[in-house]
């Protein structure tokens, strides 16, 4: 009988962006740019399977683990032909975080609600994300590590406490997630490549590199048009004013401005403020006699601050026991044992050991 569900590489595989999709966004120039011959690669796993819980039923649904391993080897052939080599983490959550939550009961609550009445897909993932941890260890220098918070935040996490140990190479953070433009806003030496796929275009992804205008690229993805005051570049500090103002749709967080009453809100803190803090934003907006931000409240301000900024929940982070957490970075070597999970588990979409 034939079964015209869909299958599961061809799914994910659509995903991969191509090598010359590639040489258009990165290329030699960024190869060249970054002045090194190391890099850390991470990939944004929730990110890149988050639309599969839009299905019900899946041909060969244990190719997810696979399909997962030849992207992180695709990426790392890519850099290879650069000469340089590339440490690859491959990190996932389900973003079902109580400190985000509790800032903002509606954070990620589409897609938390899509994952708990999809018990089909719910279940596909967690017996993949048990193989994975099962594979990933025996493929050099890839590592595969899971969490409870935001993505981002245990990214910037693993950048911080990697750096603290002297080991300070560029990154490059592959993923969909709005909420990871703080990464290149933030944290030293990080570049965001944001996977993104249009069904009139094609391949639309695109990079966003610490001296990118940062904070004008948000606003341009969230609000899917361009922003007023287009000639005004904002700060890339003021990323996390931009979340808390104008929202992080993938999260459920709305709007509480518009576009062009935040570049307002801007113009007035830059008088006034060298830096964004949480206590400047409550004090311009205070100042503010525009009526649509009368009915903010104080706490609703910081309650989404604290929800949002990326120090701030990388502090809370750190106070918890997953963030020492570093039996990941383990590697095994049993070829033996590699080749017969690759013959047993995926022998119709087999991980491309040659290319390791």
């Amino acid at each position: 009988m034939y079964d015209d569900s869909p299958e599961m590489k061809a799914i994910l595989y659509s995903k991969f962006i191509k090598y010359d999709k590639l040489n258009e966004i990165l290329g030699k120039s960024y190869c060249d740019s970054i002045n090194s011959k190391i890099l850390n690669v991470y990939i944004d796993l929730y990110q890149f399977i988050a639309s599969l819980y839009r299905f019900n039923d899946m041909q060969e649904p244990m190719n997810l683990t696979s399909c997962i391993a030849n992207l992180a080897i695709h990426y790392r052939n890519y850099f290879k032909k650069f000469g340089i080599y590339t440490n690859i983490f491959i990190v996932y959550s389900p973003t079902t975080n109580a400190h985000n939550l509790k800032f903002c009961p509606s954070w990620n609550s589409s897609n938390i609600e899509n994952a708990a009445l999809n018990t089909y897909m719910r279940d596909i993932v967690n017996s993949n994300l048990g193989l994975m941890g099962t594979m990933i260890p025996y493929l050099p220098d890839i590592f595969f590590r899971m969490g409870t918070f935001e993505v981002p935040v245990i990214i910037a996490d693993m950048i911080n406490k990697f750096k603290a140990r002297g080991f300070n190479p560029p990154n490059l953070v592959i993923s969909s997630s709005q909420y990871a433009y703080q990464l290149p806003a933030y944290i030293e030496n990080t570049t965001l490549l944001v996977q993104k796929r249009n069904v009139e275009y094609g391949d639309c992804s695109y990079v966003v590199a610490p001296f990118s205008p940062i904070v004008n690229m948000y606003i341009n993805a969230i609000k899917k048009e361009s922003a007023r005051d287009k000639d005004f570049i904002l700060r890339k500090d003021y990323i996390t004013s931009a979340m808390v103002l104008l929202g992080v749709p993938k999260r459920d967080l709305k709007a509480l401005i518009s576009a062009p009453l935040f570049f307002k809100f801007v113009r007035k803190m830059e008088t006034d403020y060298e830096v964004p803090t949480l206590e400047g934003i409550v004090s311009v907006l205070s100042r503010m006699q525009e009526k649509a931000i009368q009915n903010i409240s104080i706490s609703e301000i910081s309650n989404r601050y604290k929800c949002v900024d990326l120090s701030y929940q990388v502090g809370l982070y750190d106070t918890m026991p997953e963030s020492m957490e570093t039996r990941y970075l383990k590697q095994l070597s049993d070829e033996p044992a590699l080749n017969e999970i690759n013959n047993t588990y995926f022998y119709n979409n087999p991980v491309s050991l040659d290319m390791l």
